[in-house]
């Protein structure tokens, strides 16, 4: 009788199926402790009172956070598992990379990046997708990591579709009046008519200058009345400072004086817009003649200085941002003005 021979390392099998299911579970802990981590630590950047309440900071700070969420996917998987994730530091890497462009502040730099960093976090995005294919076996880390690599692609996507969109939209477009240096950045003005005193046209949350073509003829009739556009809309460029109701009210100021523009003026602002012009008379009263409050936004005395310890006017601070980086620059005004109404009523509670 012939004795069955059994395969080398067949007797092993059992454990090392339980071996594997121990790596996979480690590779799974990691992979959503890295995820966490960055996570947590980008919500700690906004909320926290500490950290000053600028956008670039603030911004730069969450692109940070996110970096080292990578980064430590790629440590921690090298050190503690059998599944070793290096490409994880070509995101950390690229990351790091946007959060200091941001963080310098450079107008100059992020609108440059604004043009490179579309198609290289696609290529990115791809490249991550195969790698966790082919290097992660498994499959709740790879469930884990194809949304956010996801939400990165369709990012990229959005921006580059945007920076097409504003170059071509400014091409088309033949810009009225003036672009007047105020300091840093230039502001779009459009005077019409002539007469005293002058009406300056506040237009409302996400609006620009365009959008009130219809009422500026009209006032023309009798007086002479001005349109702008508020930094980073319209033909107006961006400011790298924050944009609160104050610095908004002192850059119409500093607008309207450097462009010649003599008061006092009569100040019509609509919705959100409203806030801005009652800012500006509580900042520079012998420059009103009069104010006109178009379906305007209920006016809270602390829209001029917002709480930055608050995690509402903070996030009016990140979120903007976040919204012009993926649908466009009036999508982020918007966004900004819509925040900032929300930490004015939470101011006011």
């Amino acid at each position: 009788m012939r004795a069955k021979t059994v395969p080398e390392g067949g007797l092993q099998r059992p454990g090392r199926q339980s071996q594997s299911r121990s790596s996979g579970r480690r590779m799974e802990v990691v992979t959503a402790a890295a995820l966490l981590a960055g996570l947590v630590l980008a919500v700690v950047v906004v909320v926290a009172p500490v950290i000053p309440a600028r956008t670039n900071i603030l911004v730069a700070g969450v692109v940070l956070a996110f970096a080292l969420g990578w980064a430590l996917l790629a440590v921690l998987s090298v050190r503690f598992t059998d599944q070793p994730q290096r490409w994880a530091a070509g995101p950390a890497a690229f990351m790091a990379v946007a959060g200091g462009v941001t963080l310098s502040g450079s107008a100059l730099a992020q609108t440059v990046f604004s043009w490179i960093w579309p198609p290289l976090l696609l290529g990115l995005g791809i490249w991550m997708w195969l790698q966790v294919r082919r290097q992660l076996s498994s499959r709740l880390s790879r469930w884990l990591l194809y949304p956010v690599i996801a939400v990165l692609g369709l990012a990229s996507v959005g921006g580059g579709i945007v920076a097409v969109q504003e170059v071509a939209g400014r091409q088309a477009q033949r810009m009225p009046g003036q672009l007047v240096d105020i300091g840093g950045h230039r502001l779009h003005l459009h005077c019409v008519g002539s007469g005293s005193p002058t009406v300056v046209l506040e237009p409302g949350s996400g609006a620009t200058s365009a959008d009130l073509h219809w009422i500026a003829p009209v006032v023309a009739r009798d007086t002479r009345v001005c349109t702008y556009d508020r930094a980073g809309r319209g033909f107006s460029e961006d400011a790298n400072g924050p944009q609160d109701g104050a610095r908004i009210a002192a850059d119409l100021h500093t607008l309207l004086d450097r462009a010649h523009i003599p008061g006092p003026y009569v100040l019509a602002g609509h919705s959100f817009g409203g806030l801005y012009i009652l800012s500006f008379a509580a900042q520079f009263p012998d420059q009103v003649a009069g104010l006109v409050l178009l379906d305007s936004t209920a006016p809270n005395p602390n829209i001029a200085e917002p709480d930055s310890a608050s995690a509402v006017s903070r996030l009016a601070v990140v979120m903007p941002a976040v919204g012009q980086l993926v649908a466009g620059r009036n999508f982020g005004s918007f966004l900004q003005e819509s925040f900032e109404g929300a930490a004015s009523v939470h101011q006011r509670r």
